[in-house]
């Protein structure tokens, strides 16, 4: 702290003396429980506060119902910090060392999405607290980006024009470091995702020649693409397809011939090209199979990612933030929850089951490779982008649920109060510093030429509109989290914190 000016001391002091509202924020959306583009009460809440707290708000932009951009400030430059809040389907884990879920096949949070979105806010009103307090210029912009696992959000905004005529854009996201080299120096994939729905005519399986079986050509399918998937890209792009076969028609009487049937794939790859180069061969093979089967299928792109290119300037400005904040401040206890987890899922514990606490310095190690994807990247083709990562996952090969554990315990809350801090400092820092700014737009040109971006997701289809969750749901989530285990290691301080939260989100129910 000492090394650090006073707009930037006052910013971090800000966080740390309202700490407790950004915990709250977390802990509400992880009561939520809601799924991409589901996060009605997620998103409302976040643009309640940004909107009490001075920013100009638009909720529902870009046609996406929960959706939003807030803005305090005017003029240049332009920078801005995003928000992700969804959860993920079927991983529901209570705050135990094992595997225990809220509800069997509710949504949950293993990367702590909801603290992603606490992270973000919290920077977001440390930051409007520091320009108003210093009279900073420029205009400071908080996306709110729904369904990130879906890679939805993010495509659409983009394509709407809402990313435009940005100077940065700095965020993070739970990682097993804390570091502004981690999306510098690791190698993510892009991913694509296609459907095919084949139809054909339903018959009465003791007399089949009336019929054209649609599962039969879903199945041939599925055998051409298991035959040829390792010669589609190089190897050294790490490419993986994966399906889902049959996914939304699936009663069928086995004494009939199948009419009807749908297969989804993703697939990843390196580049956003070789993904466009096995979506053909996807399509290749299922146009065969319906030949072959005399059947009709549908063949389109559901959405997809990019490759990362992120930016060198900007981390470097990152990186001495995050000198001086340093990684979470993990308690004993904490550390002693994390070497439980290992012992669960099979490890050996370790002094360091959050993975490795010292910082490294941007582009000090050699590219590694990380299997994972993130719409994120869109916003490299965007502006100058950096996103910064905080300890708190174990490992990226550990089961969701055992990270999804860490999500109502301190272990996330160090995290993305850790991350709040280098999102706020940095984004102070790059108000200030024009020379940083027009270094990191040079290096942004320089690495984008060459590349137009576009969505994947075909210009012509609707935006998706689904129906908010009911009370019920709310509800169910309150009733199992208070009937349900907790780590005695937490208690009371944990269940009376989430009582409190249980009664607000009640009290909005009613």
């Amino acid at each position: 702290m000492e090394s650090l000016p006073g707009e930037k001391k006052q910013t971090i002091q800000w966080i740390d003396e309202n700490w407790e509202q950004i915990t709250e924020i977390s802990d509400r959306i992880w009561l939520y429980a809601e799924p991409s583009l589901l996060e009605y009460r997620s998103s409302k809440l976040l643009t309640d506060i940004l909107r009490e707290s001075g920013f100009k708000v638009q909720l529902g932009v870009a046609g996406l119902d929960t959706a939003f951009v807030a803005t305090y400030g005017q003029g240049s430059p332009v920078l801005c910090t995003y928000a992700e809040y969804d959860a993920v389907d079927g991983i529901s884990q209570m705050p135990v060392p094992y595997k225990f879920p809220v509800i069997p096949g509710l949504a949950g949070h293993f990367d702590m999405h909801h603290g992603i979105a606490a992270g973000v806010i919290g920077a977001a009103l440390a930051t409007k607290y520091t320009m108003e307090k210093y009279k900073i210029p420029g205009t400071f912009k908080v996306f709110g980006t729904p369904a990130e696992k879906t890679s939805i959000g993010k495509n659409i905004m983009a394509s709407k024009g809402i990313f435009d005529n940005l100077d940065a854009c700095i965020g993070w996201h739970p990682s097993d470091e804390t570091s502004a080299d981690w999306y510098w120096s690791i190698q993510i994939r892009c991913n694509n995702q296609t459907s095919h729905i084949f139809k054909g005519t339903s018959a009465y399986n003791a007399i089949p020649w009336g019929g054209h079986n649609a599962l039969h050509a879903l199945e041939l399918m599925d055998m051409a693409v298991q035959f040829i998937k390792d010669s589609i890209v190089p190897v050294t792009s790490y490419p993986i397809i994966s399906s889902i076969l049959n996914k939304e028609y699936s009663d069928y009487a086995v004494s009939s011939i199948p009419g009807i049937a749908k297969a989804t794939y993703v697939s990843r790859s390196l580049t956003r090209a070789e993904n466009e180069r096995i979506q053909k061969r996807l399509f290749d093979c299922a146009n065969a199979a319906a030949l072959a089967l005399g059947v009709t299928v549908k063949n389109e792109t559901v959405t997809g990612t990019w490759e990362p290119v992120p930016n060198h300037v900007v981390a470097n400005v990152m990186h001495k933030n995050i000198v001086v904040i340093g990684p979470p401040k993990f308690t004993k206890k904490d550390f002693e929850y994390g070497r439980l987890v290992q012992k669960a899922i099979g490890l050996e514990p370790s002094d360091t089951p959050f993975g490795d606490m010292s910082i490294v310095p941007p582009g000090t190690r050699p590219v590694r490779m990380l299997m994972a994807t993130s719409d994120a990247t869109t916003f490299c083709y965007k502006c100058p982008f950096i996103r910064a990562s905080a300890n708190y996952l174990g490992g990226w090969g550990w089961p969701d649920w055992s990270t999804g554990s860490f999500g109502l315990t301190n272990i996330a809350h160090q995290a993305f109060l850790t991350a709040a801090k280098i999102i706020a400092t940095t984004i102070i820092d790059l108000f200030g510093d024009t020379i940083a700014l027009k270094e990191a737009k040079e290096e942004f040109n320089e690495r984008t030429k060459g590349f137009k971006w576009y969505s994947p997701i075909p210009d012509d289809r609707p935006v998706p509109k689904l129906k908010p969750l009911s009370k019920e749901h709310y509800k169910a989530v309150i009733d199992a989290f208070r009937k349900g285990p907790k780590w005695q290691g937490w208690e009371p301080q944990l269940s009376e914190r989430m009582e409190k939260m249980a009664k607000v989100v009640l009290d909005e129910l009613s």
